[in-house]
């Protein structure tokens, strides 16, 4: 299984080379998992420009 990142609005699977994911618990394999190709600096800028602003003003 591919595991997808929610990233920019929307679910992105990254390119290239991917890592396996287990499970913690049973060590059971649970999928596949890749960065590689994404845009880091515009998801920096995009989290301190759109998501920031509302996460900043929930109180807990």
């Amino acid at each position: 299984m591919n595991i997808q990142s929610y990233i920019q609005g929307k679910w992105q699977s990254g390119k290239g080379k991917s890592r396996s994911v287990f499970n913690a618990v049973t060590g059971e394999k649970i999928g596949e998992v890749s960065s590689e190709g994404f845009d880091f600096k515009g998801i920096l800028d995009y989290a301190r420009t759109v998501g920031g602003p509302p996460l900043r003003k929930m109180t807990f």
